[in-house]
């Protein structure tokens, strides 16, 4: 429960559309809140006998049929029976059609506050963000973008992502393996890396690269391997996960994160959550998580030259593989969920001007030296 010094906060969360990869309709960070002792909500459109294990909070499940314009009516309905402080959106479209109309009618609504964390994809403009009370991002440089794009800088909010803690990895378990994971599309920049590996690899036999994960770009990426000189130590298994997608990162002495364009993709958080010495492209947000090259090694997006040194210098020296994998681990532990949820209770609390009690744990604003 919460410390007296804090009170506990009605919140609600809606999430749009379920999907099953973005586990579930309660995500690690709510489930995060609700162990501080807040009373959370999620409201979704999903199949209503979704198995899900959501004794933490109160799941409302819409029917899937129901359309985009469908869910203002059911939220509104929710609201007012819920009477929640706080109504977080996280649209993986357009911030509008529920933010405009909820604030419109934010008194009868027992007047929450409205935050949105718009996924990666999601539509943002001026007009639907000046809505909410505040925008909360994953990375300072989604922040920077967004004031670029005409949003007020005092409601652009940084409340970074987190990772669930793993196992420590024994020595023993490493083999001569390069792991990547993720969607196999064009902006990952697989292909980038097969032709750095295969270039790395002429030198070094006992070398084997896995890239792990489905999309639209598997099979041609699949053809690509199989004209390299060293394909036959190119793996590439489609989607993995339980105990083989484990066993993967117990194995990789080296992750990699290729990508053309990315925001600060998952997989970085989960090679530098195993302890991976990581070798990640300096695009979107990545270059917040590598700590000046201490918790990864940074390359220029689609060079594989530049790629190909640096994998075969880490294949060369362990201690180096050793330092990444220390600085992984550390950079790791600073992005919890637990801290996670502190952030977000405190931005939360600041808004509602209430005292938040974790005074370790404000809210970080955009600085006003970083807009344009």
């Amino acid at each position: 429960m919460p410390p007296p010094t804090r009170r506990s906060l009605r919140i609600l969360n809606v999430l749009g559309t379920f999907q099953p990869d973005r586990n579930g309709a309660v995500e690690s960070a709510t489930r995060a809140l609700a162990a501080r002792g807040h009373e959370l909500h999620v409201a979704v459109r999903a199949p209503q006998d979704e198995d899900e294990d959501t004794r933490e909070v109160e799941v409302h499940r819409w029917p899937m049929s129901v359309g985009r314009a469908g869910e203002l009516p059911l939220l509104l309905a929710l609201q007012l029976r819920l009477r929640a402080d706080v109504i977080h959106f996280r649209p993986r479209r357009s911030l509008g059609p529920l933010t405009l109309p909820t604030r419109l009618l934010s008194w009868p609504l027992h007047n929450p506050v409205l935050v949105a964390t718009p996924s990666v994809d999601a539509r943002v403009r001026p007009f639907g963000a000046r809505a909410l009370d505040a925008i909360a991002v994953a990375t300072a440089d989604r922040a920077t973008r967004l004031v670029r794009a005409g949003l007020p800088p005092e409601r652009v909010h940084v409340v970074h992502n987190g990772i669930d803690p793993v196992a420590r990895r024994q020595p023993g378990d490493q083999r001569a393996v390069i792991f990547a994971l993720g969607q196999i599309v064009m902006r990952k920049g697989f292909d980038v890396l097969l032709h750095a590996f295969d270039n790395a690899a002429s030198s070094r036999p006992d070398w084997q690269l896995v890239v792990a994960g489905e999309g639209r770009e598997l099979v041609r990426l699949r053809k690509l391997a199989g004209r390299l000189r060293h394909g036959d130590r190119i793996f590439l298994p489609g989607h993995v996960s339980g105990e083989q997608k484990e066993r993967l990162f117990r194995e990789a002495s080296i992750g990699v994160v290729p990508s053309r364009k990315d925001d600060l993709p998952a997989a970085m958080l989960e090679l530098q959550a195993h302890g991976i010495a990581v070798v990640a492209s300096d695009v979107g947000a990545i270059g917040e998580v590598a700590a000046t090259g201490e918790a990864a090694r940074l390359v220029p997006p689609d060079d594989p030259g530049a790629l190909a040194r640096a994998l075969g210098e880490l294949m060369d020296r362990p201690d180096d593989r050793r330092r990444l994998e220390e600085g992984a681990l550390a950079s790791s532990r600073e992005r919890t969920w637990q801290r996670v949820a502190e952030r977000l209770e405190a931005l939360y609390a600041s808004l509602l001007s209430v005292e938040a009690g974790v005074p370790d744990a404000e809210p970080e604003a955009l600085p006003r030296s970083e807009t344009p």
